[in-house]
């Protein structure tokens, strides 16, 4: 069950991200915000997604030479990715082209980008660490086609067009249940990392040893 577990958290994290980066433009529009912070919100989801590539296995490789299972920080992720979803249903709802709507998506689409980041780097060590490196080859691209058309094909195409009507759509209808309905899913992502995390427990502990 292991693998299943894993590859829905994975699935969760990386549709919210691709979800975001192909809609960046009509969200924007959508929450009525203003124009010119679309190349703010693409930057700014662009660079978080470069440091969490970067960063984040040396953050996850720290918890492991403590002897912590190293899926308590997909975990992390998935939590921060239904975070950055819940913001950007908050900066719909906010004064459209107020300060705080852009302070609120900004930092939305930061944390996504670290959040979509951050999944990549982990799907290959993690598949290594949980499952054995004989196979590393297949099983890795088992989860990265896996969670990658998932996540394209249902959360970041089918879902919101589940909800998305009219051209333009404008309001916090237009996207909101799908940030909502994601969110929901990194949770549920988040929950079933941490079982993971626990069942691996001992084999981190046996690491640290090393």
């Amino acid at each position: 069950p292991d693998a299943w577990l894993f590859g829905w958290a994975g699935a969760a994290i990386v549709g919210g991200g691709t979800f975001l980066a192909t809609n960046l433009s009509q969200i924007r529009a959508s929450a009525r915000a203003d124009v010119g912070l679309l190349p703010t919100l693409l930057t700014t989801f662009s660079a978080g997604n470069l440091i969490g590539r970067l960063l984040a296995p040396l953050a996850s490789d720290a918890l492991v030479r403590r002897g912590r299972p190293r899926p308590l920080f997909v975990t992390l992720v998935a939590v921060v990715m239904a975070a950055s979803q819940l913001g950007f249903m908050l900066g719909a709802t906010s004064a459209a082209g107020s300060a705080a709507q852009a302070t609120t998506l900004v930092l939305s689409s930061t944390f996504a980008g670290l959040s979509f980041g951050a999944i990549w780097p982990h799907l290959v060590v993690l598949t290594s660490e949980l499952f054995g490196s004989e196979h590393l080859a297949v099983t890795y691209l088992f989860y990265d086609g896996g969670c990658g058309a998932v996540g394209t094909l249902v959360l970041a195409n089918f879902l919101p067009r589940a909800f998305y009507h009219g051209d333009p759509c404008v309001g916090p209808g237009c996207y909101g249940p799908t940030h909502a309905l994601i969110a929901a899913l990194n949770l549920s992502g988040a929950a079933s990392s941490a079982l993971v995390a626990w069942r691996a427990a001992g084999l981190y502990r046996r690491m640290k040893k090393m």
